[in-house]
């Protein structure tokens, strides 16, 4: 018991211990068999909670729901130690206090099913939630049981802002589709307030990677006013044009040969070795 409430905790269940103390069963049905005790434990609660007298009953668990949403908008799947809305409401609870999932989200109609989410953006790939915290009210009702109110309470966030620079054979340097580079040479890069986190990601051809290392050391020269920032460079390998006598090519070591004499033959020893499992 817990001011005034009843809290029943649902145990998370890490994979690899199941899988080192279950060494026999395949994964599916490690799964399978943590998700069924998850359901026995969920109904066992239903049992348990009113033994408390008529208190508000509360359920906070770390699961993986079907449904659930990703900050990314995909979705969960049944795949791994899934349970279903329909589960987490078997224990009888008033209110099921969800966290895992850092996405702020109500699973079902009436709002008592619900992740409320990481109260701060801790990943580039919530740059654009709604971050809060959830204040729920409990009302005594005429069944004898308690009314469940939740409220989404938004809190401020630090702005995350990506600054995606590419290249672009017939236009060059481009920032948001826009030409970075001005006329005398200078690059024009967007304004970031100091307080925003920024993420500058240059992306350009290997035959390219000086001018990728200058604007690497130009961007953290403009976004010195900005201490959390990171600046990452991908360059990209060279693109491997496949040849046209590879393609007229008929029997697979005439295509092998060919492709050789296009990117390189390896060493004797490899390349009978190859020849001969083609024979």
């Amino acid at each position: 018991s817990v001011a005034g409430g009843k809290v029943c905790a649902l145990p998370h269940w890490y994979k690899g211990h199941l899988a080192v103390n279950l060494p026999d069963m395949a994964t599916d049905q490690v799964d399978a068999t943590a998700a069924g005790q998850a359901r026995a434990l969920l109904l066992w609660m239903a049992a348990e909670f009113p033994k408390a007298g008529n208190q508000p009953r509360v359920l906070i668990s770390h699961p993986m729901v079907m449904g659930a949403r990703y900050s990314n908008g995909e979705t969960a799947k049944e795949k791994g130690i899934v349970l279903t809305v329909a589960d987490l409401l078997s224990s009888d609870a008033d209110y099921c206090a969800l966290n895992h999932l850092h996405c702020a989200q109500a699973l079902d109609p009436a709002g008592i099913v619900r992740y409320a989410g990481s109260p701060r953006r801790t990943d580039w790939g919530e740059s654009d939630d709604t971050k809060g915290v959830v204040l729920v009210t409990f009302t005594p009702d005429a069944r004898g049981r308690w009314a469940t109110a939740p409220e989404f309470i938004e809190l401020p966030t630090t702005p995350m802002t990506r600054v995606p620079v590419t290249f672009d054979d017939a236009r060059g340097w481009l920032v948001d589709d826009r030409p970075l580079m001005n006329g005398d040479g200078s690059a024009h890069w967007p304004p970031v307030a100091a307080d925003d986190e920024l993420w500058v990601r240059l992306t350009g051809p290997s035959d390219r990677s000086a001018e990728i290392a200058g604007l690497r050391a130009a961007a953290d020269v403009a976004y010195a006013h900005v201490p959390r920032r990171r600046i990452t460079c991908n360059v990209k390998p060279p693109e491997r044009v496949r040849s046209i006598v590879i393609a007229g090519a008929v029997t697979p070591i005439e295509k092998l040969e060919a492709y050789w004499a296009s990117s390189g033959r390896p060493d004797d020893e490899t390349a009978t070795r190859c020849l001969d499992k083609l024979a």
